[in-house]
């Protein structure tokens, strides 16, 4: 190994180091120029600081992370990660390499979260990805229940809702894994607005860990549209992410570890990508959230519009009331507890706080703006 290379080395002990209270968001970024302005600014107010590590672009990202970090001087911190990495999208031959490689390679993709986490300074700490225009008003609700040294009670009703969603969700799991088999139905939509209320409280009693999602989309002549794509043609379904977004306490038991797999997505196919250690003590051996909450939509994911993924696709218009259409590329092209957590979000969609609500009108008008200017 070369002498400079040695600093990329993560030691995972240090993940145990006592850290102020607070919440650190770790961005990675690579040729993310489109949308990585709107992303940050999106999320920075709600954060106590941003990590951000970049590897070598061919576009202006590394500009914009400097401009960034003079916008916000006490909240962004940049690193350079010189190492290549490769991970999706393999030959053969790169993938048996690859996976041959020790865990703590530098030259891996979970090598490279590692050190991007291992510079956080806050106790709890988020994945931040650069195509996400996040819900300014909810991420700082929740990232506030972290910080908060608060006590609350949570009332019978919430404790119910709480349990029989985190059942029902595991049973879908379960039955999708086991048996291929896909449930269909609609609970009431007030079971959204209890469960919310109920997370919020269970982060500031327990600091368990928090998962999250978001909405696929796209902006067409001015309005918003939902893909109803599938990732294995290289596009995309309405839903994006589930438990692979988590907000939680660093530990040594919240680090990455490499995942060889052959994968139907179309722009992963062979690759060495990461899982995240944390899964192991979050889900029970069922597959119970035994620590962990779902805290429903948190972001628009604008990948849909990036050039390299931009291509004709299935669209409906973006509808605060349920589109039928949107079942179908569900069945197909998630887990079964994805679906589940998208159908229940997504059907409440009215019952979130006003200050939300209005948070996601303002990102669409910011998206539809930002699209608008790079057309022109």
């Amino acid at each position: 190994m070369k002498e400079n290379e040695s600093q990329y080395i993560v030691d995972l002990n240090h993940l145990n180091d006592e850290k102020p209270n607070g919440v650190s968001g770790l961005l990675r970024v690579k040729d993310d120029e489109e949308f990585l302005s709107l992303s940050i600014d999106s999320c920075i107010s709600a954060l106590d600081e941003l990590i951000i590590v970049y590897q070598k672009s061919d576009d202006d990202s590394e500009h914009i992370i400097y401009q960034k970090q003079k916008q916000y001087p006490d909240k962004i911190r940049v690193y350079f990660y010189e190492p290549e990495i490769k991970s999706h999208n393999l030959s053969l031959e790169e993938f048996k390499q690859v996976s041959d490689l020790e865990d703590n390679s530098i030259h891996l993709l979970s090598n490279y979260y590692n050190y991007t986490l291992s510079k956080a300074s806050f106790r709890y700490a988020m994945k931040i990805d650069a195509d996400q225009i996040y819900n300014t008003a909810k991420l700082k609700l929740i990232c506030d229940a972290y910080r908060s040294s608060s006590k609350i009670n949570i009332t019978i009703k919430e404790y119910f809702v709480s349990q029989l969603l985190a059942i029902l969700s595991c049973l879908s799991y379960r039955l999708s894994t086991l048996f291929n088999l896909r449930l269909q139905y609609r609970l009431p939509d007030w079971f959204a607005k209890v469960y919310s209320e109920y997370s919020i409280k269970r982060i500031t009693n327990e600091k368990c860990a928090a998962s999250f999602s978001g909405i696929n989309i796209c902006i067409v002549d001015h309005q918003p549209y939902l893909p109803l794509g599938k990732y294995s043609e290289n596009m995309f379904p309405p839903f994006n992410g589930i438990d692979d977004h988590l907000l939680f306490r660093i530990s040594d038991k919240t680090y990455y570890k490499p995942a060889p797999m052959d994968s139907t997505h179309a722009a992963y196919k062979l690759c060495v990508i990461e899982r995240f250690t944390y899964d192991e003590f979050i889900y029970n051996r069922i597959g119970f959230p035994k620590h962990l909450v779902n805290c429903g939509f948190l972001w628009f994911h604008v990948a849909p519009m990036k050039q390299k993924f931009r291509k004709k696709q299935p669209l409906i218009p973006f509808e605060t009331d349920l589109n039928r259409q949107v079942y179908k590329p569900l069945m197909t092209a998630m887990f079964n507890r994805s679906r589940f957590w998208f159908m229940l979000w997504w059907n409440s969609w009215r019952t979130q706080p006003r200050t939300v609500l209005d948070q996601w009108n303002n990102n669409l008008e910011l998206i539809k703006r930002h699209v608008n200017q790079k057309s022109n």
